[in-house]
């Protein structure tokens, strides 16, 4: 019996110091909390940045104070106090740093390589001193101890999205697409930050993390958030995860889609809605042509979020995407001959010479 213990307690040490945290699992569709942004998230808090350090949970507060206060002077928060004026302004670099570090807190990448970075990422915290100091402070604080203290509340978080939460069909969405995901998304909790927050991981060979912080505004007197009903979630979830199904067709084509594409934004009417926003360039715009179109052909089939159809094409156009109804035609006879399109890539051909004639016709 001693000796099944002894095994049992060396197995348990090999697995801890081998896995600080487990992400969540990819592409549920169901926000999951992530222990690596609640991490960021109180560090960010003990370090008083703004965004962090409020009194709107004060059940998880309380417990955060209690445990984590007398590491306030640690070096780790030190350091944050000293980029507290440019942290103060890019709340969003917390989370992001939080993705881009695996479960034993390493680096998922080397952080000097900047090949892969968006051109919107703030770095700041992108640096070797950084994931020292963490590691450190989650070892001298023993945030193992709170975290695991704080384990039945996680999960409770996580069971009341599914009790109250839009869940939506992933199998729809697969059956339509009938294509592996280029993309791994995974929808966060984030029950420290007051504003959301969307980044990717970028791999090599277009492969890519996705995430979508869901900030946390209004909770009960457990601690529970109160907003899983709000539509902006699973909204926001059909959005992203669409995405990694599409832009993988987009990147494919590029070279035939390009001409059309900039042909298209070059349209004064097209152009000066799209200018000052992120799809303001070719390739985005495509990406999400495609991706609000799909969308809204999700919400015309299922009834699990609250829609009006002609509302929602009218969005679209009112957000430059003038052509959305003839690219909800193209979805409407690729879904009605499936049996010759085996999935959406067989599909593109055609979605090509419909982006040819809309810049034929935008350009006349």
């Amino acid at each position: 019996m001693k000796n099944y213990i002894f095994i049992a307690l060396i197995c348990s040490i090999f697995l801890y110091s081998n896995s600080l945290f487990a992400q969540p699992a990819a592409n549920l569709l169901l926000p999951q909390v992530d222990k690596r942004v609640e991490l960021v998230c109180i560090a960010a808090k003990l370090a008083d940045i703004k965004g962090f350090n409020d009194q709107a949970n004060p059940t998880y507060s309380n417990k955060i104070d209690k445990h984590f206060s007398p590491f306030k002077n640690h070096p780790f928060i030190k350091y944050l106090k000293e980029l507290k004026p440019k942290l103060d302004e890019s709340y969003w670099v917390f989370p992001a740093v939080a993705a881009h570090l695996n479960q034993k807190l390493e680096p998922l990448m080397d952080f000097n390589d900047t090949s892969n970075a968006d051109d919107w990422e703030s770095r700041e915290l992108f640096n070797a001193k950084f994931v020292t100091l963490l590691q450190q402070f989650y070892k001298d604080s023993k945030a193992a101890k709170f975290f695991n203290s704080q384990e039945n509340y996680y999960k409770s978080v996580n069971q009341e999205y599914e009790k109250q939460g839009v869940k939506l069909n992933k199998k729809w969405l697969e059956d339509f697409f009938g294509l592996k995901t280029t993309e791994d998304y995974f929808p966060i909790v984030a029950l420290g930050m007051r504003q959301g927050a969307y980044m990717r991981v970028n791999f090599a060979n277009n492969y890519r993390h996705t995430f979508t912080i869901y900030e946390m505004t209004a909770f009960d007197d457990r601690g529970i958030p109160t907003t899983f009903k709000n539509p902006y979630i699973p909204r926001m979830m059909l959005h992203e995860y669409i995405h990694a199904f599409t832009n993988q067709l987009v990147d494919k084509n590029k070279s035939v889609l390009q001409n059309s594409a900039e042909t298209i934004l070059k349209n004064p009417k097209v152009f000066n809605i799209v200018k000052d926003t992120f799809y303001g360039n070719w390739q985005y715009l495509l990406y999400e042509s495609l991706v609000r179109a799909c969308s809204i052909k999700y919400l015309a089939i299922n009834k699990d979020i609250t829609q009006d159809i002609e509302k929602e094409i009218v969005a679209q156009e009112k957000a430059g995407f003038l052509w959305m109804r003839g690219l909800l035609k193209e979805l409407d006879n690729y879904e009605a001959n499936k049996t010759k399109y085996k999935n959406f890539a067989e599909y593109m051909p055609q979605l090509i010479l419909f982006f040819e004639k809309t810049a034929k016709e935008l350009k006349d």
